[in-house]
């Protein structure tokens, strides 16, 4: 039985509760919380990944062995976390928004299951070493739509707010070196699937507010096409893979 037991995950300090039983009539078990302060430096290098998301939170971590061996629940409310990231991903480091992983142990062999907040939820697969994005749905509610209607496709959904301009801004700004290394490596940055629709209730594009935008991103041979509709706009955002010569038309 463990009550507040001191304990590192990583270099953060956290508490252990719960309990470890090795010989039971079931046979082990394992429910064990973990509770602390995570930089997301730490978060960042336990992912592999360098993201424009800066601060520390707490987190509640709970393992628990099931009959397909351990799982891991992690949660925060990422109260103190800020993500310099357009809209719908920016969050100022003062707001709550409660992110949940749940993945088996180790996570980098198992299925990844990600909830953003209820806004966003995605589902990660570890194939031959690699992760692969099995899902990725954008379920905010918005006016007049049914949030259960994101529920059924893989890919889209809706999203509250778009800034477009900021995102476009943001693939413009990559260097002709990271360009080259993504071209290098077509298969590890391919979009996840062939086309994505998502209702959008305001939409930031070319310094002018739209809403009740239908956006279609199609993946094209050697491009990005983005279909934008709504009764105010319509139009099509070619983005190239070959950013720093042929650009966004």
């Amino acid at each position: 039985i463990l009550n507040d037991l001191p304990a590192k995950l990583g270099t953060a300090d956290v508490q252990l509760n719960g309990q470890i039983i090795t010989k039971s009539t079931t046979g082990a078990i394992v429910d064990v919380d973990l509770s602390g302060s995570l930089t997301t430096d730490y978060l960042m290098d336990l992912i592999q990944v360098d993201l424009p998301i800066t601060g520390e939170s707490d987190w509640d971590i709970n393992i628990k062995n099931l009959r397909n061996g351990l799982i891991m629940t992690a949660q925060s409310a990422l109260t103190g976390v800020s993500i310099d990231l357009p809209a719908p991903l920016n969050k100022a480091a003062d707001e709550d928004k409660v992110l949940a992983i749940t993945c088996g142990i180790p996570c980098a062999n198992s299925t990844v299951e990600i909830n953003y907040n209820d806004e966003i939820k995605s589902t990660i697969n570890s194939e031959s070493g690699r992760y692969h994005l099995a899902r990725l749905q954008f379920i905010e509610s918005m006016q007049g739509v049914p949030n259960a209607d994101a529920a059924d496709e893989l890919f889209g959904g809706n999203i509250q707010q778009l800034d477009l301009d900021q995102w476009l801004k943001l693939l413009s700004a990559e260097t002709p070196e990271t360009t080259v290394q993504q071209n290098q490596s077509e298969h590890e940055h391919q979009w996840p699937v062939d086309e994505i629709n998502l209702s959008i209730q305001q939409m930031t594009f070319m310094s002018r507010v739209f809403e009740d935008i239908e956006l279609n991103i199609k993946r094209l041979t050697n491009s990005y096409a983005i279909e934008v509709d709504s009764e105010a706009i319509k139009g099509q955002v070619v983005i190239d893979d070959d950013l720093q010569q042929k650009g966004i038309v």
